[in-house]
């Protein structure tokens, strides 16, 4: 059996700066973005990703602010497979960036793509990328809905032309904790020396409890968004997988979690999203709220 080389150590890519302002309605101000970005900072999350640069110059000079901070997390941005797209992410500072394919037969017909597209696409836009970025990596979007084979194929391709790591986008949170743990884990069987990261969505409810299957499973990044935003049902939650990562998969503390209630005050403000009052670990009535969750375990 081989073994994947990156299972030890997962790490948290939040994207409240890019997922979660794709939440109808939400839209955060530069000087919002900076104070999401220094709780994130605080709490110990290791890489964000943070807005679309190819949406303009406001977008380009809001990112830019955010990574002239100096914070300790890794910066990425979100772009499509353009060269215009990678010109404008050069603009923001960012360490590196995250370029979407479409990976499922239902967004090849969406989009008019097909696999030989992605053959033949990826290696140049890669190696353009690779001029100006250290960290490149790609997303296998709606990459759940599509055929075992094709997800082989699609990774084996990011393989070839040394991506750094391969977003698992479950697109429309089709996935559950068994099937995710299965995807997963086949996967890492298969390229146990590239880096999966898993991008959760939370259309059945699942988001939170299917990254943790695919940490269990060898994903060795995982996508959250505070207090659970985004785009439809939202994505996997911050504070969520970090209370799990601490005391449910890995049982020790790693990130901050005295930061937790706060930061989960200050984005339901500003994002006009209030909190449940029994949402796991920052509802009101729960038993993790604002507390040292060493002490209360």
């Amino acid at each position: 059996m081989k073994t994947n080389f990156f299972k030890n150590n997962p790490s948290i890519v939040d994207t409240t700066l890019r997922d979660g302002e794709q939440t109808p309605g939400v839209i955060f101000t530069t000087k919002e973005k900076v104070a999401i970005a220094s709780s994130l900072n605080d709490l110990g999350i290791e890489e964000i990703e943070m807005g679309i640069p190819s949406r303009g110059v406001k977008e380009i000079n809001a990112i830019r602010t955010v990574t002239e901070q100096g914070f300790r997390f890794r910066t990425y941005t979100w772009c499509k497979p353009l060269k215009r797209d990678i010109d404008a992410a050069r603009k923001t500072g960012v360490d590196g960036i995250n370029i979407s394919f479409p990976a499922s037969e239902i967004q090849f017909k969406e989009t008019g793509k097909d696999l030989k597209w992605v053959y033949e696409t990826m290696p140049k836009i890669v190696k353009y990328a690779r001029n100006y970025f250290k960290y490149v990596s790609i997303e296998a979007l709606d990459v759940s809905r599509a055929k075992s084979e094709s997800i082989h194929e699609f990774v084996s391709v990011c393989f070839n032309h040394h991506v750094y790591r391969v977003r698992i986008s479950d697109t429309v949170g089709i996935l559950n904790p068994i099937s995710t743990y299965k995807l997963i884990g086949d996967l890492t069987q298969a390229f146990p020396y590239i880096p999966l990261e898993f991008h959760g969505h939370n259309g059945f409810g699942n988001a939170t409890e299917n990254t943790i299957a695919a940490i269990e499973a060898g994903a060795s990044y995982a996508i959250t968004t505070v207090n659970g935003l985004g785009e439809r049902a939202g994505n996997a939650a911050t504070e969520e997988l970090i209370c799990a990562l601490s005391l449910s998969v890995q049982n020790k503390e790693k990130y901050a979690t005295k930061y937790i209630k706060d930061l989960r005050s200050y984005v339901a403000a500003i994002s006009f999203r209030p909190v449940p009052v029994f949402k796991p670990i920052v509802g009101e009535k729960t038993l993790l709220y604002g507390q040292d969750i060493k002490k209360t375990a």
